[in-house]
Parts: structure tokens; C-alpha cells; sequence
């Protein structure tokens, strides 16, 4: 498939593709769910090193050509790919290289998962949604801190 805007082809590629290596921030927001976490770029080496608070530095991929040190960029990642935890839990944070505290501001069950609603590193929101399992392991409420975390593969520097 093709993702066209105002008459130029952005991307070309198989779904999967598209989907999980997005080119840019219109081909990432069109096709499907995503968040974009604002912030900048710490290093311009891959893996990137991305700003979201003075205290946060996570590392990522970039979406498509390199940024200087202190660009501003947005993290786009799919809320699939968030995993939450309890802040004391590092054997389950540790799982994955990248990781930020948030709190839980706003959740909806939907039946087969939940859609959380997260504030990071009280900078941004990010929509995680997790699949519900037969045990309430993975339930939280509103108000909850949490830890999200995610492999670096799956977050990706674009232009802001």
C-alpha cells in the first residue's frame, strides 16, 4: 500500500510495514493508534537518546533521517507496545530498555483489554492498553503511579 498526502506518496510498503516503522508523523498517525511524546533529542547515534523530562532520557530509533543533539522531536509508540508496572517492580521494568513514571489519570475496560490513559513524567499523556487476563494482576486504578515500559525498537523519533 501507499500513504499519500497532498499528492506526494510518503510511504510505500506491506501493512505490517507501515504500521510498525512508520517513515514520519502523518504516515504514524494515520495509519492506526499512536502517541507522540514531545521532547528532544539528546544524541544523534542509534540507538537515539530522546529528552522527555530532564530526568527521562530513553533510548529509541529514528523514524527516518538523523537529528541533531537538542532537535525538537515528538517519540511516537503504538499503545500496544506500553507495558505499565507497579514503581517497585524492577525485575518486570528491567524486562524492557526503556522506561518513564507516569501516573494513571483516566481508564476504560473494555471488555478484551483496557485503555489506560497515563501522564509521563507529568509532561504527557500516552494511551497504553493492555489485554485483560483472567487474573486482575495487571489492574490499576486512577491515581495509581505506575512505570511504562517499552522496548526501544518500538519508539521512534520523528520530526515534531
Amino acid at each position: 500500500i501507499a500513504v499519500m498526502s497532498k499528492g506526494k506518496v510518503l510511504q510505500v510498503g506491506v501493512p505490517e510495514d507501515i504500521y510498525e516503522h512508520p517513515n514520519n508523523r502523518f504516515v504514524a498517525d494515520f495509519i492506526g493508534e499512536t502517541n507522540f511524546i514531545p521532547g528532544s533529542v539528546e544524541s544523534g547515534e542509534d540507538p537515539v537518546q530522546f529528552t522527555i523530562a530532564p530526568d527521562v532520557v530513553v533510548p529509541a530509533v529514528y523514524a527516518g533521517e538523523r537529528m541533531p543533539a537538542g532537535s525538537t522531536a515528538v517519540l511516537s509508540i503504538r499503545p500496544e507496545k506500553i507495558d505499565i508496572s507497579r514503581p517497585d517492580n524492577e525485575v518486570t521494568i528491567r524486562s524492557k530498555d526503556a522506561h518513564a513514571p507516569g501516573k494513571i489519570v483516566d481508564l476504560v475496560y473494555l471488555g478484551t483489554d483496557t485503555r489506560y490513559v497515563i501522564r509521563i513524567a507529568d509532561k504527557a499523556d500516552v494511551i497504553v492498553r493492555m489485554q485483560n487476563s483472567t487474573s486482575s494482576e495487571h489492574f490499576y486504578n486512577v491515581g495509581d503511579d505506575v512505570t511504562a515500559f517499552w522496548s526501544h525498537e518500538h519508539a521512534r523519533v520523528m520530526e515534531a
